[in-house]
């Protein structure tokens, strides 16, 4: 099945039918992407219809363009704290919400619909570098201190920038050891919250979205 969509993710036309690999002289694999989903664990993320996000662009197509704002909207359907961070294709892993400083932070209850950001105070405007990106939202049924994020810390989950060195039996006692650690590489932060959560019996539960943004219209 072919799909034709428009930037705002509209479907515009369907088609059945059969292309022939030899003729595609590019790669179809995202490489971006994929670097991108492996730090935030997409393919293991914790979820259980717990927890959903979106943008001000639905779930469909989520092509941003310089200038343009981004909006995330999330349901829950239990009490529960969340933790938003965006990771961009520069390996930058940078937290949205809450404030790092943020010793109060807010419980957010289900059957209500919220919107980030929530108000006038801060916004979230695509600027350069662009390429793909993801939004992570962490949410956890106790209250978590943010760790600070250094590029001069060594990663623990990662031997290079590309994929995990661990093994699943081995990475839980990895979890644990980041968990002590107030500072962690921005590519450990999921296993940070996941070892805090443990540590503190705590339920946790995770959603992501992969936006592409781009320089203008024309491209």
């Amino acid at each position: 099945m072919l799909i034709l969509q428009n930037e705002h993710g509209e479907i515009i036309a369907k088609s059945n039918g059969k292309i022939d690999k030899s003729n595609i002289q590019h790669s179809t694999e995202n490489i971006s992407a994929k670097k991108l989903s492996e730090i935030a664990d997409i393919p293991n993320q914790l979820s259980n219809n717990v927890i959903a996000i979106s943008t001000n662009k639905g779930t469909g197509s989520q092509i941003f363009y310089h200038g343009e704002s981004i909006y995330i909207n999330i349901i829950v359907s239990a009490p529960l704290y969340l933790y938003i961070y965006n990771i961009n294709s520069n390996n930058v892993t940078e937290l949205l919400f809450p404030s790092i400083n943020d010793k109060h932070q807010k419980l957010f209850l289900p059957k209500t619909y919220y919107r980030f950001p929530d108000s006038s105070d801060w916004e979230i405007v695509v600027e350069p570098p662009f390429g793909n990106e993801i939004i992570k939202v962490i949410a956890t049924t106790k209250q978590i201190q943010p760790p600070v994020i250094s590029e001069n810390v060594q990663s623990k989950c990662f031997s290079n920038t590309k994929t995990r060195s661990l093994k699943r039996k081995k990475r839980k006692d990895i979890q644990s050891e980041i968990a002590k650690s107030n500072t962690i590489s921005p590519f450990d932060v999921v296993d940070y919250y996941r070892g805090i959560a443990k540590k503190i019996d705590a339920k946790i539960y995770e959603d992501s979205i992969i936006i592409e943004t781009r320089n203008n219209k024309s491209k």
